[in-house]
């Protein structure tokens, strides 16, 4: 998925299957969803990104790729889709659970990713296919980039600040953003189940379960 930070400095990854780990989990509020042009309702979003760990770019640094999902617990949502393909199991109602599931858990696992590019009218973009649990006994390397999570509940100044523009406008679109910023006293509506910010976690041993 086109990612709205992107810019000349980043190249599309590469297609094709590619050993990754997560590095970023934003909590982008409640944002509106459209088709074909027309705005058909509103829900919480968030974005997760992964660094391919084997190929770099021209300029040393690794490739990243995004994509955005409706945070849902919901059995059939695109995010459990992802999460179950990427632990090789289907979720139990009892992990999901009534506060949704605990996206930190996510930070610094690794997976396969299967990109795929897509041309449009403004370009060509890499979107990913599929995420799934790395077979047996595959080595990931160790992230480059920091473990990021960002929660509007528990809002960093400085790590909003890292983000690029597109990002940074979107979530301050939100009203999430704009009830902390703008209109103080209004209850905020922030998606349960996104805790923590910066978190840091030591790599997992592929040889044993995903830690999710």
């Amino acid at each position: 998925m086109r990612m709205p930070e992107a810019n000349a400095d980043f190249e599309n990854a590469p297609e094709g299957n590619h050993p990754a780990r997560c590095y970023r989990v934003a909590d982008l509020g409640t944002q509106e969803k459209k088709f074909k042009g027309e705005i058909t309702g509103v829900a919480p979003r968030i974005l997760i990104t992964w660094e391919i760990v084997t190929e770099m770019m021209a300029d040393g640094r690794p490739f990243s790729i995004s994509n955005f999902y409706t945070f849902s617990s919901n059995p059939k949502s695109n995010l459990v889709r992802d999460l179950s393909s990427w632990r090789g199991k289907p979720f139990e109602p009892s992990e999901l659970g009534a506060n949704g599931f605990d996206l930190s858990k996510l930070l610094g696992v690794g997976c396969l990713l299967n990109i795929v590019h897509a041309t449009t009218g403004t370009g060509t973009y890499a979107n990913i296919a599929a995420v799934t649990r790395p077979p047996k006994g595959l080595e990931i390397a160790a992230l480059t980039n920091p473990q990021v999570m960002f929660d509007l509940s528990n809002f960093n100044q400085a790590t909003y600040d890292s983000f690029g523009d597109g990002l940074k406008t979107m979530i301050a679109r939100s009203p999430e953003y704009q009830a902390m910023f703008a209109i103080p006293d209004e209850p905020q509506r922030v998606p349960q189940g996104l805790t923590g910010e910066s978190i840091e976690h030591s790599e997992p041993d592929f040889d044993d379960d995903i830690p999710f």
